[in-house]
């Protein structure tokens, strides 16, 4: 078994279990499952630069949406996101939605998931400060990426709240143990 990593967002009871794994050949993957309480949302619209996402519903109903276009993925069903895609996905059902799935390769996902949701569970809104945020993407750039940020904010804000972040000494809490 390789590298475990459990969290838990505590505002919208979103829970990953991520497990890295090292095949023979090739690079690292990791191994998804989690789970979203009944009208619960998932990530924010984002994608991942370099690794391809595949994932089954095991129970439940998962709204997903790729690029503009919005779709449902029912219990038994499998859907493929590929590297660069926006992305987001919540659970569009009444019951708890449960999910399997694999991000190819693992980049540093499972390490950036755990600063990321670290950063969200420390605030009162479920979003992270920007300097956190900031730091967080800096640090892990192959592991997702946010489309829902306006471009301007990408490339200028996100940058001077970067050295605002490394000044403060706030980077630190994040880079992984």
């Amino acid at each position: 078994m390789g590298r475990v990593t459990e969290t838990e967002n505590r505002h919208t009871g979103e829970w990953l279990r991520l497990e890295r794994i090292s095949p023979e050949e090739g690079e690292d993957i990791i191994s998804i499952e989690g789970s979203i309480p009944a009208g619960g949302e998932g990530p924010p619209l984002h994608h991942h630069p370099r690794s391809r996402e595949d994932f089954t519903v095991v129970s439940g109903l998962m709204g997903v949406q790729l690029g503009k276009e919005k779709s449902f993925v029912e219990a038994g069903r499998s859907a493929t996101v590929d590297p660069g895609t926006p992305h987001t996905w919540w659970n569009a059902g009444e019951d708890k939605l449960v999910i399997k799935g694999q991000l190819d390769p693992a980049v540093d996902f499972d390490l950036f998931m755990e600063a990321m949701t670290r950063a969200m569970n420390a605030t009162r809104t479920g979003r992270p400060p920007m300097i956190d945020a900031a730091y967080i993407l800096d640090r892990y750039p192959e592991a997702s990426r946010p489309d829902f940020i306006p471009k301007p904010v990408q490339v200028v804000l996100l940058p001077l709240a970067l050295t605002v972040a490394r000044l403060l000494g706030r980077s630190r809490r994040y880079d992984a143990e």
